[in-house]
């Protein structure tokens, strides 16, 4: 979105610069500068408020049964320009141990709200579709937009309706798309190690006979300090991968239990150059 707002910017400045009269001699440089800076917020309102328009008559009490596309590459489209203007470097090691062809249910460390944007851009081509807690799809704009996308909130108070969210994220498991979850259940503020799992959405996997994706992200949660000055490199590492035979023959205890443990070891690594960066 950034590389779209910025052509917009360049050829609404040229237009107005050449045929509006704002540029009449080199001198006038400045306004040109000032033109860019406008034209590219302008263009970001006009995408806010299309955002607006179109997720307005969205219902999100009535339950998604296909992902939408359209929604999809909306919401791909706003996610992409928070995180490049957010300054965020990715980078990544483990892809290797993925098949682009095969739909996983992949679990993740949770350290801040910007976990829930990385990890859909990063694993876009497997239509990833994340389960979350309920307030998020209240969020004006992008929490009906996700909710056509066909993102899942999960009610832990509630073990029926938790239930129900299972077998659905099952259903969009095995009709092709991905699940994305953070065990820990909600946001880690207190560190990097890890809160107490809550193993019931590895019941997704074993309904639907899919692959556990192990992985941890390091470095999310400087990125909200780190704005606008100083970029935020995330690590993203792809631990395991747990095949269908050891899933289902393994309980969700057992299943929680060890990815806790590979994830804490891993996370163990950044330990040190936290507190040095903390000095």
């Amino acid at each position: 979105m950034v590389l779209f707002l910025m052509i917009m910017a360049v050829i609404t400045t040229t237009l107005l610069s050449v045929f509006g009269g704002f540029v009449t001699v080199w001198t006038d440089f400045w306004k040109v500068l000032l033109l860019f800076v406008g034209s590219y917020w302008a263009w970001f309102v006009v995408v806010v408020v299309f955002a607006f328009l179109v997720t307005l008559p969205i219902n999100t009490k009535k339950p998604v049964k296909k992902s939408s596309k359209f929604y999809t590459w909306l919401f791909n489209f706003v996610n992409g320009w928070i995180i490049d203007t957010a300054g965020v470097k990715l980078k990544v090691t483990g892809l290797e141990k993925l098949d682009p062809n095969t739909s996983y249910l992949f679990v993740y460390n949770h350290r801040s709200n910007f976990d829930s944007q990385i990890v859909p851009r990063l694993f876009k081509k497997y239509k990833i579709l994340l389960i979350s807690k309920p307030e998020n799809l209240k969020i004006p704009i992008a929490g009906k937009c996700i909710h056509k996308v066909g993102y899942l909130a999960i009610d832990r108070e509630n073990d029926r309706k938790a239930i129900e969210t299972i077998l659905r994220a099952a259903q969009f498991l095995k009709a092709g798309h991905s699940i994305g979850l953070c065990p820990e259940g909600t946001r880690n503020k207190t560190g990097l190690d890890l809160l107490p799992f809550k193993n019931g959405g590895f019941k997704v996997a074993q309904r639907a006979k899919a692959p556990i994706v192990i992985m941890t992200l390091n470095g999310t949660e400087k990125i909200h300090k780190n704005f606008p000055f100083k970029r935020s490199v995330v690590q993203l590492d792809i631990l395991d991968v747990l095949p269908v035979e050891k899933v289902t023959a393994m309980t969700t205890q057992e299943i929680g239990d060890y990815a806790s443990s590979i994830m804490q070891q891993n996370i163990n690594k950044y330990k040190p150059q936290q507190v040095e960066e903390q000095k």
